[in-house]
């Protein structure tokens, strides 16, 4: 077996151990952005540009890459007829629209939810069909970056011989807040969306909300989701509308940044109702 260099060996297990030491802690660290802020007062840190702006193209980055994740996700849930996701066995049952005759939805039969860290990260995501709910949360220390979504929507399929113009409204709210550190920084972004399964693409997006924090500064996203796609949609076509939230932060101090749409009533993007009117 070929011999490591003892300077390296001990480089590696130094990085080894500020891993396992940064993780370790996570669970006794402040999670809410209330307790963030207090924490982060307490840390006195110089403001660097440079890691700033570090932070804001990694949250960036996260979310433009999370898109294609979720794509990748939507394409094989609609190969599957059963979903079992987070303990909720979710049978599809896409709802049947005559061209031409609206239709209001206020149930929801699928959607998904996801991940991913680095260093002093850490995640929290859900989606709940009974409630019409998602959730996500993202949280990095120290050198950590995190990353989440979610969606929730309602399946449906459309009957008739021509394609015809709708309005997709949809109804509900959204609640959340972030806290970006002095060398961090943490965003969100809520939106709306209408993908064909027939086709496998995307028909439209809207953003909702979006905001980003820095310089321990807390932010709230708080208000109503009260927004239309315009689209025309085809004959025996099955589509889904749904409702989506990103949460990204990145921290390059040694404070928190934190962007939390999880956890109760008061973390959360949900919708009453999704309306689809033919114009």
């Amino acid at each position: 077996m070929k011999k490591v260099p003892l300077v390296i060996s001990l480089v590696i297990a130094f990085c080894l151990t500020l891993g396992s030491i940064a993780y370790a802690s996570i669970d006794n660290m402040p999670k809410s952005v209330s307790e963030i802020v207090k924490y982060n007062s307490t840390i006195q840190e110089t403001p660097n540009p440079e890691l700033i702006e570090k932070a804001n193209m990694q949250n960036k980055l996260s979310i433009k890459n999370l898109e294609t994740v979720e794509e990748t996700e939507l394409k094989e849930l609609f190969n599957d007829e059963q979903n079992i996701d987070e303990g909720q066995v979710i049978i599809m049952s896409p709802v049947t629209v005559t061209l031409g005759t609206d239709k209001t939805l206020t149930t929801a039969d699928d959607g998904d939810d996801g991940g991913s860290t680095s260093g002093a990260g850490a995640v929290w995501h859900r989606y709940t069909v009974s409630s019409r709910k998602a959730e996500a949360n993202s949280w990095a220390g120290g050198w950590g970056t995190a990353d989440a979504y979610a969606f929730v929507g309602q399946r449906f399929i459309t009957q008739g011989t021509t394609s015809k113009t709708a309005q997709i409204i949809f109804s509900g709210i959204y609640k959340g807040d972030m806290v970006g550190g002095i060398n961090g920084s943490a965003s969100a972004e809520v939106k709306i969306k209408l993908w064909d399964a027939t086709d496998g693409v995307w028909i439209d997006s809207k953003t909702v909300a979006s905001a980003s924090s820095t310089n321990n500064i807390s932010k709230t996203l708080n208000g109503n989701i009260n927004h239309v796609i315009t689209a025309t949609l085809q004959p025996n076509h099955e589509y889904f509308p749904y409702i989506h939230i990103v949460t990204a932060a990145a921290e390059y101090g040694t404070q928190i940044s934190n962007s939390d749409f999880y956890g109760d009533s008061d973390h959360m993007i949900q919708y009453s109702s999704i309306k689809i009117d033919f114009v």
